[in-house]
């Protein structure tokens, strides 16, 4: 397949206020009783916003007439997080130890339905972001990023430390793995049938996985597109040396792999 780079110009003509185009909640032919998107949220002690987010969600493909399923992932919580998410999503997919968000992410879309998988946070709030993805599948596109470096994004709560260490991890996954990416994490939307074919392969649970993802199915001659985002930053303003080294150990673990031909 082509490779589609990416593409500042990808939604030029789309108004984020319009609707989803009429095309976009049509189930596939012969699948009908299946919604078109499975949204997979991972959420670790999120009791305070997750009820929110996902009233928030359901409210937003409501009005937007979206066909669609929500699958909540509670990676390891030690507060209430899965009895605020379940009388609000389609599945809850609960386990006691912390695996990290990417495994959370796996364990979702391997039991996601819909045509189109979107993964994303359990902080989000620009929920426009939705309509970029569908749009963009629509179009061709096989993998789409919500790029924080898009020209067209609004980030709030970045601090200069955070933003340097993350662009040279971003420089380091361009430059190892031969990518054009310019994000990897916070929000991602995929066909299901290219998932299903990668996610047995996927080794990495931490937030390097979310890059994994993206890489093998890159490798594999995916269509890859970056949209704009609006994100609201609540974390540390600080990146830990322990975060750093894992993300560094799992970045050539992952190169390891793929050399011997994991894929």
């Amino acid at each position: 397949m082509e490779k589609l780079r990416p593409n500042v110009n990808t939604n030029e003509g789309f108004k984020v206020s319009d609707p989803i185009p009429s095309a976009g909640i049509q189930a596939p032919c012969g699948h009908s009783s299946l919604p078109l998107v499975s949204f997979v949220i991972a959420a670790r002690n999120e009791k305070c916003r997750i009820a929110n987010t996902l009233t928030s969600l359901r409210n937003f493909a409501s009005h937007n007439k979206l066909s669609s399923e929500i699958i909540v992932v509670d990676d390891g919580s030690r507060d209430e997080t899965s009895a605020e998410a379940q009388h609000l999503c389609d599945k809850l997919i609960k386990y006691q130890i912390n695996m990290g968000t990417s495994y959370a992410f796996r364990k979702g879309a391997g039991v996601a339905s819909g045509s189109y998988v979107v993964l994303l946070p359990a902080d989000v709030y620009d929920l426009e972001i939705i309509k970029r993805f569908v749009q963009s599948l629509q179009e061709g596109a096989d993998i789409v990023q919500a790029s924080k470096r898009h020209r067209q994004s609004k980030i709030v709560g970045y601090t200069k430390v955070r933003w340097v260490v993350s662009n040279i991890y971003n420089f380091f996954i361009r430059k190892l793995f031969g990518v054009s990416f310019t994000d990897t994490d916070y929000a991602h939307a995929y066909r299901s049938e290219n998932l299903r074919g990668v996610l047995p392969h996927c080794r990495i649970n931490r937030a390097m996985g979310e890059a994994e993802l993206n890489i093998r199915l890159y490798k594999k001659g995916a269509k890859y597109r970056e949209v704009p985002c609006n994100v609201i930053h609540k974390g540390k303003g600080t990146v830990s040396l322990r975060t750093i080294f894992r993300a560094t150990l799992d970045m050539f673990l992952l190169k390891v792999l793929l050399a011997l031909g994991d894929e």
